[in-house]
């Protein structure tokens, strides 16, 4: 009786310790899928900015480029953090 439980002991914490590689696998994971998430979405509306540059620049349509601002979006994941192009209207009459 004595034996089954030392044996019953060992197995548990090995048992714990698979629980707690698990966790940390999991916890990894997670990391991992947050960075990635965060990253498509900095590289959309990165290449939207640069899509809406390319449409207005060259005075095109009465606007000039102003400068950049950095703007912070708060999605469920994380901050993702990018700079928008701003524009200026101006009148060409």
């Amino acid at each position: 009786m004595y034996q089954n439980s030392i044996n019953f002991s060992l197995y548990q914490n090995d048992y714990s310790q698979n629980i707690f590689k698990q966790i940390e696998m999991f916890k990894n994971f997670e990391e991992e899928v947050k960075n990635k998430t965060r990253k498509a979405i900095q590289e959309h509306y990165e290449q939207l900015d640069l899509r809406l540059r390319q449409k207005y620049s060259n005075n095109n349509k009465g606007y000039i480029l102003y400068g950049k601002r950095p703007v912070t979006l708060i999605t469920e994941w994380a901050p993702v953090f990018y700079e928008r192009t701003r524009f200026r209207y101006y009148n060409q009459k």
